[in-house]
């Protein structure tokens, strides 16, 4: 994150993917899941502005975007 790198390791489309699958089963067992419900918010938020193949650790795009920072070093790591 401090290199601002999000190469794949696990995409994000891939993520709302399962994350649906988990949404949808809990719905059906009528179970709470509101942490899933909301980085699902945040994946959903990501991919709508173009970032749909970075990484899982591109979460941390969407923190810098609220937040108005950006927490990548401008030193070597």
């Amino acid at each position: 994150m401090f290199k601002a790198d999000y190469n794949p390791g696990f995409r994000l489309k891939l993520h709302v993917k399962d994350l649906t699958n988990v949404l949808e089963t809990s719905r059906e067992l009528h179970t709470a899941m509101p942490l899933s419900a909301q980085v699902m918010e945040m994946m959903q938020t990501l991919i709508a502005e173009g970032h749909t193949e970075a990484d899982h650790g591109g979460l941390e795009m969407f923190y810098e975007k609220i937040n108005n920072i950006s927490l990548e070093k401008k030193i070597d790591i």
